[in-house]
């Protein structure tokens, strides 16, 4: 930066719940941080928002590569404005379109009469089709909203929305459309005049070419510079003029390469309003009860698969909330996790189910709901949090056993994330899962007990 070592450097991470930034020296100790909360909205059952312009806010009280939440889409109008709140990555509403994606382009005929899937991901193009995704989400607000759809020239993500703020340019993460877009990331980053690595053909087949057009063009890897900040936004960060901006990521996949996972027999497992369990494979390759794999992705060179769980802190977030009663205000999680460390494993009969938005993998089923099963008058709250402590957990061994029977070979779990801060929770994974689980934190693995 300005050809010299910086001093220090800021990173900043778009979550679900907040955003956060923290400053680094040289050495990677980290010098402070700070977060900002934002609200999301449940509109209806399966939805999730979140307004583009308190992301913008919200950073303001923080402060420079940024990560966030993926996919998270943002329609934006010809002065760069959104025209409606964004599409949560765990939004699930378009559950309707992703099949009707799935079903024209998995046996799809071509002139020739030769017959393929144009989908590059899952199971060789047999799906699923995740309603999380880019393409659903964009043929939702086509077809259910219109007037929106017709109005905006740019549809993108959060990250792309923080860094049009920051640099005034509208630049996408190759790891963003590798792993959400259907595009090859490689060949996107490669190809600079805006072509390369797009699913033309697909777009085609699903009525949706327009979107090409509302895509932004330029394409970046992570750690490449996307230019200088702004005056007006180095004004609302109060920062220098002369810092870069460089091209960041989804907070899960950056976090898979600070974890150091980005070569084959790793597993890293991305712990925060969701779970993700991901893992670089030496070739591009898919199978059943797992996602990917993703070209170019998390870096240019790599290509990388997933599992993933769409609600596990968040439903602690959630359970929390409900169990509180009014004496119980300023407890913390650690004090939940206290009083269920002395409830015994099983939770005296009471299940639980953490699919409260959907199911990922091994199952894609954005229908999918969570549950309490077994209730009776003798549990209590501590009951029902250890309960859902236990779903999460056992939700992770389904994803785990779903990669390992598609050849994915991994020996321990290296975790990041809210879950390292809870000794009982980190125990419980490794138990549920018979694998050590390592942090950057932990002095020694969490081992079976």
């Amino acid at each position: 930066m300005d050809g010299g070592e910086a001093a220090a450097a800021s990173s900043v991470d778009g979550g679900t719940e907040s955003i956060r930034a923290a400053m680094f020296d040289v050495k990677g100790n980290m010098l402070g941080q700070f977060a900002a909360p934002y609200e999301t909205r449940h509109p209806h059952p399966g939805w999730a928002e979140q307004d583009p312009d308190e992301w913008w806010q919200s950073m303001g009280k923080a402060a420079l590569c940024v990560d966030t939440t993926c996919c998270t889409v943002v329609a934006l109008d010809d002065h760069k404005k959104p025209l409606r709140p964004a599409l949560l990555w765990m939004d699930c509403r378009a559950a309707e379109q992703a099949s009707e994606i799935l079903s024209r382009c998995k046996d799809y005929e071509k002139e020739n009469g030769i017959t393929k899937s144009l989908i590059a991901v899952n199971c060789d193009g047999n799906g699923p089709i995740s309603a999380e995704w880019m393409l659903p989400k964009a043929l939702w607000i086509k077809a259910k909203e219109p007037e929106v759809w017709k109005k905006s020239s740019t549809i993108c993500e959060y990250q792309d929305f923080i860094n049009l703020k920051l640099t005034g340019t509208l630049c996408v993460s190759s790891c963003n459309a590798a792993a959400r877009w259907h595009w090859n990331g490689r060949e996107a980053v490669e190809k600079a005049d805006g072509t390369g690595g797009r699913p033309l053909e697909l777009l085609r087949a699903i009525d949706l070419e327009d979107l090409q057009e509302k895509w932004p063009t330029r394409c970046l890897a992570m750690g490449q510079v996307i230019g200088k900040i702004t005056k007006a936004a180095a004004d609302h960060l109060q920062l220098a003029e002369h810092v870069d901006i460089v091209q960041g990521g989804p907070d899960a996949f950056v976090g898979m390469v600070g974890l150091g996972c980005v070569a084959p027999g790793l597993l890293g497992l991305i712990t925060g309003s969701s779970h993700l369990h991901v893992a670089v494979t030496s070739e591009a390759r898919t199978a059943k009860n797992m996602w990917g794999a993703y070209v170019g992705a998390p870096l240019p060179g790599l290509c990388f698969v997933e599992g993933g769980q769409s609600s596990t802190g968040s439903v602690m977030r959630w359970s929390k909330s409900l169990i509180s009663g009014k004496d119980e205000e300023g407890m913390e999680y650690k004090d939940y996790d206290l009083m269920a460390a002395n409830v015994s494993v099983g939770c005296d009969g009471l299940v639980a189910l953490e699919t409260f938005q959907g199911s990922r993998t091994p199952t894609t089923d954005p229908t999918a709901r969570g549950a309490l099963v077994g209730l009776t008058l003798s549990h209590r709250k501590q009951h029902v949090w250890r309960a859902f402590l236990e779903s999460v957990c056992y939700g992770t061994r389904a994803c785990i056993d779903g990669l390992s029977s598609a050849g994915v070979e991994f020996r321990e779990i290296k975790m990041a994330g809210g879950v390292t801060r809870s000794q009982l929770w980190l125990q419980m994974h490794a138990d549920v899962t018979g694998l050590p689980v390592v942090s950057p934190l932990l002095l020694l693995p969490f081992k079976r007990a």
